[in-house]
């Protein structure tokens, strides 16, 4: 059972000091390794905290976040949060065939949510910021890139102080069947829930459960399951970038019975997907008693 009561995202941050033996390991799509230990994520957040305010980002500011990949959205979006921001994970571009309606889609969600800035990969950079310049409130974009260099000297590292009912990130819907939808997920909100999964529901134990996902990190199920409610109670957890799965969905499986991961989750259609595609060799090899 969960021995973590953390009273906010922060908090649950702050505690990682010094806790090196497990935490987050992010898959490429070559399938190397970056492992990122709890105390290597707080330290990750701290600086990209102090990189915030380097551009005069103060509590409550909201930046928009377009980044594919794990290792750059997790640290990232704690850096926000421990900042005090208000993140806004928005989901990629994920064709250049579609990119008018993607950016038409864009413009609508930030015209809402009214970010000051955008952080995305320097590679999207000019893609994305030559069709966001209708979305008033956008200052500029911040490239994941200069986040991941040395804290910016004479800028605050310490935590922001939050409370309940202080907005810890912006939700928005796909857009799949109606226009996106934002919903406004607090502090207290984010507590409630992450206590919710991980100890009423799964009853997690932080010494011996092993999470392995490859969900979207910009849904709220990857996003306040694999990132949020974990950080929180401390299991370990292993990221498949989400297009690796797509073109191997058995890479899931195969991952669980490499990692001895304990707790998986996903839409209905992904195991489908998985087991259709499994061959029999696979199969005979696979031990996923763990889960």
């Amino acid at each position: 059972m969960s021995q973590w009561n953390a009273p906010n995202l922060i908090a649950a941050i702050d505690e990682s000091k010094g806790m090196t033996e497990k935490g987050y390991t992010f898959l490429d799509r070559d399938q190397k390794e970056l492992f990122l230990s709890w105390d290597g994520l707080r330290a990750e957040a701290m600086k990209r905290a102090a990189h915030f305010r380097k551009y005069g980002l103060k509590k409550g500011d909201r930046v928009a976040m377009v980044l594919p990949d794990g290792e750059d959205f997790v640290p990232t979006f704690l850096g926000a949060v421990w900042a005090g921001l208000v993140p806004v994970p928005l989901y990629p571009p994920l064709s250049l065939g579609k990119l008018d309606s993607y950016r038409d889609t864009m413009v609508a969600v930030l015209s809402k949510a009214e970010p000051t800035y955008l952080v995305t990969l320097s590679k999207m950079q000019q893609v994305l910021w030559a069709g966001l310049t209708h979305v008033k409130s956008l200052k500029g974009v911040i490239t994941a890139e200069e986040l991941k260099g040395p804290a910016p000297e004479g800028v605050s590292q310490d935590p922001a102080q939050v409370t309940d009912d202080d907005l810890a990130f912006l939700q928005f819907t796909s857009g799949s069947t109606s226009t996106p939808k934002g919903v406004a997920v607090t502090h207290g909100n984010l507590r409630a829930n992450a206590h919710a999964i991980m100890v009423d529901g799964l009853k997690s134990d932080s010494a011996t459960d092993h999470g392995v996902s490859w969900l979207p990190l910009y849904h709220d199920m990857g996003l306040i399951g694999f990132v949020i409610a974990p950080m929180f109670h401390k299991v370990a957890v292993t990221f498949i970038p989400t297009m690796a799965f797509v073109r191997s969905a058995t890479l899931w499986f195969e991952t669980i019975h490499r990692v001895r991961g304990t707790i998986t989750f996903a839409p209905n259609f992904a195991y489908a997907l998985a087991t259709k595609r499994t061959k029999p060799e696979q199969l005979a090899r696979w031990d996923l008693s763990c889960v």
